[in-house]
């Protein structure tokens, strides 16, 4: 996962990073969005953290009509307008933690917050405020965890493991079948176990990062 400091060095060049999620529910409209924030992340909605903001500051009049809520912590900067009564957009800024850190933070809040309008994470990226360009994707979806290298191979094994045991079975080892399953049951259990563990960290919400 990367992790990147309130400023990233980059070709010798000190840059801005920040985190962009757009999170579609079922219908709530801004008012109730800002109401549940509030309530989950235990603070009101803050204007001023837009001044502090260095994608909001420069226009921070013009979005204290469009934000809905704005909290600011020791780690992260938070700001929340909605675009539509079932779309939500995010803006997570580092102040003094890490950005994909604070990232999750933020979104396992919104995920409390709106939990029974159905959340879903459907755009994650860490973009260089200097030039916005996407840094990297995040997700939260099952394939994006079931697609690592570490699970991958273990499914690989497993399924190969199968494979084995099926020619095995009919045809040299007919007669120790039960010897061969006995056998096999960890390389059978690694690959299930790996899709399991993707399962709950999906079920989770945890976001997994992948370059661009």
């Amino acid at each position: 996962m990367p992790e990147f400091a309130p400023h990233t060095r980059l070709r010798g060049v000190i840059r801005q990073v920040r985190a962009q999620l757009q999170i579609n529910h079922d219908t709530f409209g801004p008012s109730e969005v800002a109401s549940a924030l509030a309530n989950t992340f235990g603070v009101f909605h803050d204007p001023t953290v837009l001044r502090s903001s260095a994608t909001f500051s420069a226009d921070h009049a013009k979005w204290q009509q469009l934000v809905a809520f704005a909290t600011e912590s020791p780690d992260y900067r938070l700001i929340c307008y909605t675009v539509m009564n079932t779309q939500l957009q995010a803006v997570v800024e580092p102040t003094h933690g890490s950005l994909p850190t604070g990232c999750q933070a933020a979104w396992d809040g919104i995920r409390g917050s709106l939990k029974k309008k159905k959340p879903r994470l459907e755009v994650a990226r860490l973009i260089d405020s200097m030039t916005n360009r996407e840094l990297f994707h995040g997700s939260d979806g099952f394939t994006s965890h079931a697609s690592t290298l570490e699970v991958l191979s273990l499914v690989s094994i497993t399924v190969l493991t199968i494979v084995y045991l099926v020619v095995a079975a009919a045809t040299f080892a007919k007669d120790e079948v039960d010897t061969l399953l006995l056998g096999a049951i960890p390389a059978l259990l690694s690959g299930l176990v790996a899709l399991v563990v993707a399962w709950r960290l999906h079920r989770k919400g945890k976001i997994r990062w992948s370059s661009k």
